[in-house]
């Protein structure tokens, strides 16, 4: 009798990508940019806490690309695995029923008032598609000094928005909350924050980080921590 053989899921894919690499998961948040808590969730196979599906594809391909493995076919198999397929298009709708009309006819003023609906909403929020984006940093002070060589940025953003931090793409969740993890070397690090809405608009903020690996102790000498 032939043996069948159950096909890897998500996580042991990228535990096996990892080990080949000899990689932890801080070590892959930090050449990701992908938080700690994402990666964790995606290597064990829990989705519960997952963004939407374009997020989860941005993450897999900046994964494929760290680990050297196809992120889109990471992507493939997560699809297959979770069900999360890409919005579908217009050649995707069913075949006409002959019932539908009739359906519609009597549906037509329950449409109507969702349409209302929508238009108010689309009101409302209108100011998010025509303002400048707004982006809100965690304990980030503009005399921000540290003495770890690594530093997690935090932040909000509107989640339809994007945002880049030096020129690398960050994905926020659903909820627009961001982190990334990001080396820092002795001295100034400058972060450029690029945040653009959906109409072109962009908000553009510098941010420096100093990283200083000495301490004066009580004798008044310098004393290197590392």
């Amino acid at each position: 009798m032939e043996e069948s053989f159950e096909p890897k899921t998500i996580g042991a894919l990228i535990h096996d990508a990892m080990r080949a690499k000899n990689l932890s998961l801080e070590k892959l948040g930090q050449q990701t940019g992908i938080s700690e808590r994402f990666l964790s969730s995606l290597t064990e196979d829990d989705m519960r806490q997952m963004p939407s599906a374009p997020y989860v594809r941005g993450y897999l391909l900046r994964i494929g690309e760290v680990l050297a493995i196809d992120g889109e076919s990471l992507w493939k198999e997560y699809t297959r695995q979770y069900g999360a397929l890409p919005r579908s298009g217009k050649h995707d709708a069913p075949p006409s029923n002959r019932f539908l009309i009739k359906q519609l006819n009597a549906k037509t003023v329950g449409i109507a008032a969702v349409i209302l609906v929508i238009a108010a909403v689309a009101f409302f929020r209108s100011s998010a598609f025509i303002g400048k984006p707004t982006l809100a940093l965690e304990s980030f002070d503009d005399s921000l000094t540290v003495a770890t060589s690594t530093y997690t940025i935090r932040g909000t953003i509107d989640p339809e928005n994007q945002l880049t931090v030096n020129d690398e793409a960050v994905y926020p969740g659903e909820d627009g909350i961001f982190e990334k993890q990001v080396p820092l070397s002795p001295g100034f690090n400058t972060f450029r924050f690029s945040v653009k809405g959906l109409l072109g608009k962009e908000l553009q903020i510098v941010k420096q980080i100093y990283y200083t690996t000495s301490t004066v102790p009580s004798d008044g000498t310098n004393e290197s921590i590392e």
